[in-house]
């Protein structure tokens, strides 16, 4: 698969290509190398040592702390552990004390020696922090699980949560997604209240250093107590001693009740997901909970579990490490997004893959955010299958690399272009994005983006619009998901793509017109659902709306630090960004809204908060797109600050950099050792400012290119993705790939 646009093909054929186009087609060809065969492209994602530490400890609670799966996930530990001896959640962050207690629990359970170097060097760093007394609320239910310490030290999760209605001031609804998944299980596991005993000599009472009853509150990072009379800090305290109190004289009557509820809310969402919320953590708390509720390992319900709990494992000759989820959609669309900027061809049997595989993993059904959102179901989720949790940010990527390579495919077809002018019926959705048919417009330019619709493309989509918005809707969404259905094959969602190789079904073999309707058809979809998601304040957060409920964070167990899932600039910049590439106009007022939280949230010396990247690098990059893409000025006073700022941090190599510790101390901001990927962010953003041909980008240009590997790669050891602001945070390993390669054939097209 070495697909590459004709315009390149013939500067390598001459042999006259520039130092820039050789880097740009190095890591075409390596990202083209790396598709899988169904027409996706997934990357490792790597977190901390909790993923392994946290599967050591539920194999003990299984009684299998002795294998070889137990015995290579230590391994993994101990090449992880810090000089000082902790662990930490980021490459070259401070020890963190629930990942340390975690760390050290597990090597003793899988039979390291406490008086071993590593094991007393983590000892003493463990106690100088502070010891387990310091742990988070879901260490201390690892801890209670295995006989460390008894659950009345741990918050009271309960099952009742489960019951409440929507219209009642605390029920699940109100937690942001990942928490409803995180919560349900444990509530099972706090009911119940499972132990399995381990040998005295594997315990680490030699961590404690006060009782338990004399530990400090459960809180979320950096938060202080409130020092109101009274406060919603105090109340739920109350309302935990209060629960604690009524479980122990057996004084809730709805208790069995809560239970099967809880144990059927949680089965429903294995149906076409890959584990309960895709995602670890809620895929062993799952695995406890039905264990808890008597069901044995035979039995479909914990097989399903335990399957999609390894498929998460990475297995070496000496270690298994672990990663919290897939990320195949994320990683194809932004793959896509990044070779249409390199002149990939549209119509190339790659490209052509990809949009299928996009186009097959669209979710037609309604999930946990409509029971907030009256809306069809057409986002995309991040996983290969997580039907009840699309979310906001890969749907509108997506969006955007349909649209992108769709029109790429246009663009770059001879025969189609010349039928645009005489037969509209044959002509493809979009022109959006081409560098073939667009090669010298200015990013974010209106009058351009509107051109690159052509006349039968645009009034196609515009109709399916139409039709998503009138009182008809059911009718209409059914036309719509006829098309889909039509024209691709249905699968279940649960499983993992098929390895057909390209050859199936896919936009190959489809006439143009059929093609056309089939994006068409999953735009509009995509874009009524993302609209319908918008909050009250002009944002968008992840998987829900207005999931902003801000005194729920003051819970005992809400120190996870994500308990809601409010507006972020981010996502919303990224919205903006896909709303103006589907052709909608500066004047559309879900843009106006948009764009109004955009300038309520810049902070005052121009840049903007990362909620899902490392961080406000990632949140002024993804902004500055968004405001040019709907029309801002680059002489508009944010996009003078916000660009002023990235200039202002760019490093003396010409890169750019930003710790995650810039979560806990904003003074960090923009501080960091450089990589590839935030300096390709800070140099997408500073051209979207229109600064494509100033010396803070030249000089970042040519960073990249002096760093970039012989193969067309890059190194990048440092975690630039977020998780959870200041608990868990992600290392990316394409991102070191394809954003680097947006920004460098980006550059190349607008400085050409």
């Amino acid at each position: 698969m070495n697909a590459i646009s004709p315009g390149l093909a013939r500067v390598a054929e001459t042999g006259s290509a520039s130092a820039l186009q050789q880097s740009i087609q190095r890591t075409t060809d390596w990202l083209l190398q790396q598709q899988q065969s169904p027409g996706y492209w997934v990357a490792e994602l790597e977190g901390d040592t909790i993923l392994e530490s946290e599967y050591i400890l539920l194999l003990a609670w299984l009684k299998r702390e002795h294998t070889e799966k137990a015995r290579k996930c230590a391994n993994y530990l101990l090449e992880k552990q810090m000089p000082e001896g902790g662990w930490n959640l980021y490459p070259g962050g401070p020890l963190e004390i629930s990942a340390s207690v975690k760390a050290y629990f597990a090597l003793k359970l899988t039979g390291h020696d406490p008086a071993s170097e590593p094991m007393q060097r983590a000892r003493k760093a463990i106690l100088a922090a502070g010891g387990v007394d310091r742990v988070n609320s879901f260490t201390r239910f690892y801890l209670a699980m295995l006989g460390q310490l008894e659950y009345r030290y741990c918050p009271a999760v309960p099952a009742e949560l489960v019951l409440l209605p929507k219209w009642f001031p605390l029920n699940l609804t109100m937690m942001s997604a990942w928490t409803r998944t995180m919560v349900v299980p444990l509530s099972i596991l706090s009911a119940l209240q499972p132990v399995t005993h381990v040998a005295p000599e594997c315990g680490i009472r030699e961590l404690f250093l006060k009782h338990p009853r004399n530990w400090p509150p459960l809180r979320p990072p950096g938060a202080e107590e409130e020092e109101k009379t009274i406060s919603w800090e105090k109340f739920f305290r109350l309302a935990d001693a209060s629960l604690k109190l009524l479980q122990r004289g057996n004084l809730l009557p709805l208790r069995k009740r809560a239970l099967k509820a809880a144990e059927r809310w949680m089965i429903d969402r294995f149906r076409n997901s890959d584990g309960l919320g895709a995602i670890f953590p809620p895929m062993v708390w799952s695995i406890i909970a039905l264990r808890s509720l008597g069901y044995t390992d035979d039995q479909p319900e914990l097989k399903y579990c335990y399957e999609r709990l390894e498929g998460l494992e990475i297995e070496t000759e000496d270690h298994i490490r672990l990663e919290p989820c897939k990320s195949p959609v994320w990683d194809t669309a932004i793959t896509v997004r990044a070779l249409v900027e390199a002149g990939v061809p549209g119509d190339c049997e790659p490209m052509a893959a990809a949009r299928q595989w996009l186009l097959d993993q669209q979710i037609l059904a309604r999930g946990d955010w409509a029971e907030t959102v009256s809306a069809e179901p057409g986002g995309w989720c991040f996983e290969f299958a997580n039907e009840p949790y699309p979310d906001v940010d890969d749907t509108s990527m997506v969006l955007m690399a349909l649209g992108e390579s769709q029109a790429a495919l246009a663009a770059e077809n001879a025969a189609l272009t010349t039928a645009t002018s005489n037969d509209p019926a044959s002509s493809a959705l979009l022109t959006l994005g081409s560098p073939a048919s667009v090669h010298h417009e200015k990013v974010g330019d209106i009058e351009v983006l509107q051109s690159r619709f052509t006349a039968f493309a645009g009034q196609r989509l515009r109709n399916l619009r139409e039709t998503f918005s009138r009182d008809g809707l059911q009718t209409a969404v059914g036309n719509a998901k006829g098309v889909l259905n039509r024209l691709r094959p249905r699968k279940e969602l649960g499983s993992l793509p098929a390895t057909n190789g390209f050859h199936g079904d896919n936009l190959t073999g489809k006439a143009p017109a059929d093609a056309a309707d089939l994006v068409a058809a999953a735009i509009a979809r995509g874009e009524a659902w993302m609209l319908a998601m918008q909050n009250d304040d002009g944002g968008w957060g992840a998987f829900d709306r207005n999931n902003n409920r801000e005194f729920l964070c003051r819970i005992p167990f809400a120190d996870h630090n994500a308990m809601i899932d409010p507006s972020s600039p981010d996502i919303t910049a990224r919205v903006l960004e896909s709303l103006a590439a589907l052709g909608r106009k500066p004047d559309f007022p879900p843009i106006q809204r948009g764009l109004a939280y955009i300038r309520q949230t810049q902070e005052a010396d121009g840049s903007w908060f990362g909620r899902w990247g490392i961080n406000y690098i990632y949140g002024t990059w993804q902004v500055l797109v968004g405001l040019n893409a709907v029309g801002v000025p680059a002489s508009d006073p944010a996009v003078k600050a916000g660009a002023a700022w990235l200039v202002a941090t760019q490093q003396p190599c010409g890169g750019w950099g930003e710790t995650p510790a810039s979560y806990d101390d904003p003074a960090l901001k923009g501080q960091g050792t450089p990589t590839p990927s935030q300096s390709a962010w800070a140099l997408l953003g500073l051209m979207a400012a229109g600064l494509a041909d100033s010396p803070a980008v030249r000089r970042g240009i040519a960073y990249l290119m002096e760093t970039q590997n012989p193969d067309g790669s890059w190194d990048e050891p440092e975690y630039t993705g977020t998780g959870f602001p200041r608990v868990f945070y992600l290392r990316y390993h394409y991102y070191r790939i394809y954003f680097p390669l947006m920004a460098l054939a980006r550059y190349a097209r607008l400085t050409a």
